[in-house]
């Protein structure tokens, strides 16, 4: 992985960091690892939502994530 450019990325990256250690988690749950609360106003729903579109991240449901499968497929 290269190094984050920016806030955003780094920030996505905490939240796959924490998904990649935790497996599956609630939004609550995950926002509190990651101290999403602290992250610029509703920064942390709009990250989350990005790594979703972008299929980093697997919604399971109202309130549960996971590491997509390509995200949790080893480095080639």
């Amino acid at each position: 992985m290269t190094k984050p450019h920016s806030y955003n990325e780094a920030e996505g990256e905490e939240i796959v960091k924490a998904l990649r250690s935790y497996g599956v988690l609630t939004h609550d749950r995950l926002c509190e690892i990651v101290t999403g609360g602290e992250w610029r106003e509703s920064h942390f729903d709009v990250c989350l939502a990005g790594l979703v579109k972008r299929g980093r991240v697997t919604r399971l449901g109202d309130e549960l994530y996971e590491l997509s499968e390509e995200e949790r497929a080893p480095a080639a």
